[in-house]
């Protein structure tokens, strides 16, 4: 459907309203009521307004994560009208194991945000443990280790103040229209009313946007969950700053200091296995520590700070966005890859596609920034991203592969503890390197586009 033929139809429901609810002529005569009949028809097209909202904007980004609050920040920042949709009122717990590896904090104190501001714990060093042996190494870059909720919601505030409208609380429902033109304008249906814009930033995270392709992945067994707990005194001075990894039978998961006695336990499960299992703390933590002794001894007499899990399943991890996107839409975060949890890039990959994203679809002129030529920034950006991912992905899945092996995980802690060079060699293929990449890809756009694409947003291009 578009623009032009929706005005009929707008057109149309006045007619219908101002029939349905007016008056017989002969009574209207007899009443002479004049006023009377133009005040039911200014009524009759108050309704239509509110029956039909529609406003624009000229980039729309849907979920107020990582990656749409970095993106809402930038934009507004380069003088674009920005709108961002986010269904939750305020910010809410997501399981995520809550680590930002070094690579992401400057993208970070780039747009002014510190995390050891915001409460954020230095993490030093990792242990990983198999069913009975443990290697202790160091990270070769520090990481911080913070609340997602806290950071969620700086970043929207983050984004609000350079001038972002963010819409809490609604949902973006459908597209409507774009998904087959090469103008890159969009409209959707939210539970607002309309909004048309000419770029659109899908960052959901790890909910399935319904109008577009459902995500599969390479390894899509696992149910993820999440609890804060409170750890006793003695796990407490030795989990500081440090980031404790579990194998156990059908999954793993970790502990991650999150400083004054408290920690995130985040953890995965093979599906198929939680029907004998039970997904109630008791029966969860009963099952791990049964296959993983150090992990017994750290939740043993653990606090859990909720009465349920945060939990989130059809994790579609190795997932790389292959399908050409249509014209004016960028794929952020987990909607363009899905990194296994183990490596502790899901968040760095979300801050630098959100970046990655901006620097594609703007680009700046001597009076300040314009919008790319739609196909060609959308396409370029996803093919540039896919190339760098794909082999951090391929490494990362092959780890996941071994952590499905608790014994091979014993026996590889005696290599670690021996060659520390091997985890560093491991670490580095799993880091995200969209940073590293060189500059930013800059579409080349057809001069014939350029003059002649001038619209309803003064000098941005469409």
């Amino acid at each position: 459907m578009s623009s032009a033929a929706a005005q009929p139809r707008s057109f149309q429901n006045q007619y219908d309203l101002i029939v349905a609810n007016a008056a017989p002529i002969g009574h209207l005569q007899a009443n002479h009521s004049l006023g009377y009949c133009s005040q039911m028809a200014s009524d009759a097209f108050s309704t239509l307004g509110d029956l039909t909202k529609r406003d624009e904007c000229e980039v729309a980004i849907v979920g107020g994560g990582l990656a749409g609050g970095l993106s809402a920040i930038h934009l507004a920042r380069r003088g674009f009208k920005v709108v961002v949709f986010e269904k939750e009122e305020q910010a809410v717990e997501k399981v995520c194991g809550e680590l930002l590896s070094y690579e992401s904090l400057p993208l970070l104190r780039e747009v002014g945000i510190d995390p050891l501001e915001l409460g954020g714990v230095e993490i030093t060093d990792l242990r990983l443990h198999g069913p009975r042996r443990s290697a202790d190494v160091k990270l070769p870059r520090r990481a911080v280790a913070i609340s997602r909720k806290k950071l969620d919601e700086a970043m929207l505030l983050k984004a609000q103040e350079a001038g972002a409208e963010i819409r809490r609380g609604v949902r973006v429902v459908e597209i409507l229209e774009g998904l087959d033109e090469t103008t890159g304008s969009i409209l959707l249906s939210t539970t607002a009313g309309e909004t048309r814009t000419q770029r659109l930033v899908v960052a959901t995270g790890k909910t399935e946007f319904k109008s577009l392709n459902e995500r599969s992945g390479r390894d899509n067994g696992y149910v993820g969950f999440k609890m804060y707990v409170k750890m006793k005194p003695s796990c407490a001075i030795k989990l500081k700053n440090h980031c404790e990894l579990f194998v156990f039978d059908s999954g793993y998961g970790g502990l991650t200091d999150l400083g004054h006695g408290f920690a995130n336990f985040t953890f995965l499960i093979d599906k198929s296995r939680l029907k004998r299992i039970g997904t109630d703390w008791d029966a969860l933590t009963s099952h791990i520590g049964k296959s993983n002794w150090r992990a017994s001894h750290y939740l043993d007499g653990a606090e859990p700070q909720s009465h349920h899990f945060v939990s989130v399943s059809n994790l579609p991890y190795g997932f790389l966005r292959r399908t050409p996107p249509p014209a004016g839409i960028f794929f952020v975060g987990d909607q363009m890859a899905v990194i296994p949890s183990m490596t502790g890039e899901g968040m760095t990959i979300a801050l630098m596609t959100a970046k990655r994203a901006v620097d594609c679809l703007t680009e700046e002129t001597p009076t300040g920034f314009r919008l790319r030529f739609a196909p060609l920034a959308s396409r370029t950006y996803q093919r540039d991203v896919r190339a760098v991912l794909r082999p951090q992905l391929d490494a990362a899945l092959a780890l996941q592969l071994v952590f499905k092996n608790p014994k091979v995980i014993d026996v590889s802690t005696f290599a670690l503890n021996a060659f520390p060079a091997v985890f560093r060699r491991l670490f580095k293929s799993t880091r995200c390197k969209l940073a590293e990449s060189g500059a930013h890809s800059r579409p080349v756009i057809e001069k014939t586009t350029r003059a002649a694409s001038h619209a309803r947003f003064g000098t941005q291009q469409i």
